[in-house]
């Protein structure tokens, strides 16, 4: 697996690109908070996130959970330089979008 570390300056610099989404999201890709349609506390159901996440963040993909007749959720996770959780949370589509580096 490539090596998706990016720190928090490179992040608010805005060294990334936003792509439409055109096709499915794919595990493993850093996607972007785009907007926020759940509350605090529907991100942040187990208390254990040192902050809830804003619009601009940026995280990995984790795990997309589907469940017949129900929208798809988007587990993404968003860590500091070294590597400790900031955030762990579900998302919408609609709250989410892919960037890439460069």
């Amino acid at each position: 697996m490539p090596d998706l570390s990016v720190d928090s300056d490179t992040l608010r610099q805005g060294a990334l690109h936003v792509s439409p989404v055109s096709a499915p999201f794919n595990e493993y890709e850093l996607v972007r908070v785009r907007q926020l349609i759940q509350s605090a506390d529907d991100l942040d159901g187990g208390r254990l996130n040192q902050r809830a996440p804003v619009p601009g963040d940026v995280g990995t993909l984790l795990d997309i959970l589907t469940a017949p007749g129900r929208p798809n959720k988007y587990v993404v996770e968003c860590s500091d330089k070294d590597g400790i959780s900031i955030w762990l949370a579900d998302f919408f589509e609609e709250e989410i979008e892919r960037v890439q580096l460069g």
